[in-house]
């Protein structure tokens, strides 16, 4: 008897639709062992599960961040230890919310500085900006 399609979970296709992405990404992300198919045995099809497409949601999260696959991978073999070592899972969180923090602080910076120059009359007081102003 085979099971229906919500006790399999998720083919490799209907998943790369869910979250846009191309269907290779995600023979990818298996190949470097990211994420780990259920595969039926008679048809070979690869199947996801809700863990697996929890996982694959917040790889896309991270990598939306700026995170390498590498870090990602780190991250997970990390969480995977943290029950036997705590502290370097924590090490690698605080130094990844770090960095997240200073991609904020650049995004406000560059956020604020366009305001700036929109709202202005005088672009050139822009100092991101003035430099391109009469080049334009």
């Amino acid at each position: 008897m085979r099971l229906d399609l919500v006790e399999r979970g998720m083919t490799r296709g209907k998943l790369a639709e869910k979250f846009s992405i191309n269907p290779e990404t995600i023979r990818y992300y298996e190949k470097i062992g990211l994420i780990h198919p259920d595969v039926d045995a008679k048809s070979g099809y690869r199947y996801y599960k809700d863990f697996e497409i929890s996982k694959l949601e917040l790889i896309i999260r991270f990598k939306s961040l700026g995170f390498s696959l590498a870090e990602i991978k780190e991250f997970f073999e990390l969480l995977g230890d943290s029950s036997k070592d705590s502290s370097r899972f924590r090490v690698y969180i605080n130094e990844k919310i770090d960095q997240i923090d200073q991609k904020i602080d650049y995004f406000i910076e560059t956020r604020n500085s366009l305001t700036r120059f929109r709202d202005k009359e005088d672009k050139s007081t822009c100092d991101l900006f003035s430099k391109f102003i009469n080049k334009y």
